[in-house]
């Protein structure tokens, strides 16, 4: 039985590698009824899709707040169900300790805590425009990018579109000198960076390469169509 071998398991918010959102809240529901314990790794979460700490109830989640709010690099959080704070300690024992888990965390010794300044901006902005408006332009902007590539490529996307928020993976067709491999992806990533100034996310999946693509307020649908275009000059078919 799984409860008998299992105490604790990680489980993404949104994959990285696939762009595809899992469903959190019925995960927490059946780590909990095997009491288990669940942490969500909600790193492209928080800025893609609402995130309701209160209402899923996990036992750990962290998440970054520069990849979609738009914070300054290493702007993070780590919430820990209160349950668990008397047995979480930082890596680094600060003057914080033994004083519990807000003191402990508070001030660990000589870390950069810059990055959390800018986080009222950040949110200010993301308020100012409208979640909800965000997400859905986003949304809707890489689902049309996502399309028109597939449809260039004659290839597909790796999943079903209603499991994707601001990013989507998709399919790409067989490249001139790229093995279909994880350095394959590497190599296409650096070649394209290098020679195009374009910079893609590959990835090599079950034998097959693809590209993740994102979407965000500064992307327009010609960001796209350029690197649709670019795959079909290099493509080896």
């Amino acid at each position: 039985m799984i409860a008998d071998k299992v105490t604790f398991c990680i489980f993404d918010g949104i994959i990285s590698e696939t762009a595809t959102i899992l469903p959190a809240a019925r995960l927490i529901a059946l780590a909990r009824k095997h009491n288990i314990k669940i942490m969500i790794d909600g790193a492209h979460c928080i800025g893609q899709i609402p995130v309701d700490l209160k209402s899923l109830d996990p036992d750990f989640y962290c998440s970054n707040l520069h990849k979609w709010l738009c914070a300054d690099k290493g702007c993070a959080f780590l919430y820990v169900k209160k349950e668990h704070q008397k047995v979480i300690r930082p890596l680094t024992i600060s003057h914080g300790y033994p004083g519990g888990f807000q003191s402990e965390f508070l001030w660990c010794a000589t870390n950069d805590y810059g990055s959390f300044l800018s986080l009222t901006a950040a949110l200010n902005f993301y308020k100012g425009v409208g979640p909800e408006k965000i997400a859905e332009r986003n949304h809707d902007l890489v689902i049309k990018a996502a399309r028109h590539c597939a449809q260039v490529w004659k290839t597909q996307l790796l999943c079903k579109e209603e499991l994707y928020a601001s990013m989507v993976t998709i399919e790409l067709p067989p490249i001139k000198d790229i093995e279909v491999s994880g350095g394959g992806a590497f190599k296409l990533k650096l070649f394209l960076l290098e020679k195009y100034n374009v910079m893609g996310q590959f990835i090599f999946i079950r034998g097959k390469l693809y590209i993740r693509i994102s979407a965000q307020l500064y992307n327009e649908m010609s960001d796209y169509e350029r690197i649709a275009e670019i795959i079909q000059l290099i493509r080896s078919d």
